[in-house]
């Protein structure tokens, strides 16, 4: 229970470190992918969005003004799929 109460806590944590900048930095995003009517509103998907448009080489300009909070929205991001997402049947099981 501890440890999950932590995993909470720091997930938490991170998010806060977002927050303040995230809704600016995801409408950017969209803009970026050229999809400005596009809304989600999980935060796993539009922590992936944001992910990939800092990581495309031309998106400088995005990368300039976010760049600061790629480590943090990549480790929100990591934290979430592998901590609270469940996870996805093994490739290598049979199904009967």
């Amino acid at each position: 229970m501890a440890q999950a109460r932590q995993k909470v806590l720091e997930a938490k944590a991170l998010r806060e470190r977002l927050l303040p900048a995230f809704d600016a930095m995801y409408a950017d995003a969209l803009a970026a992918a050229a999809l400005p009517g596009a809304r989600e509103r999980s935060l796993i998907v539009r922590l992936r969005l944001v992910i990939s448009t800092l990581m495309r080489p031309e998106n400088g300009e995005f990368r300039a003004r976010y760049g600061k909070l790629l480590m943090t929205a990549f480790d929100l991001a990591s934290r979430l799929s592998n901590d609270f997402l469940p996870e996805a049947p093994s490739r290598h099981v049979k199904k009967i």
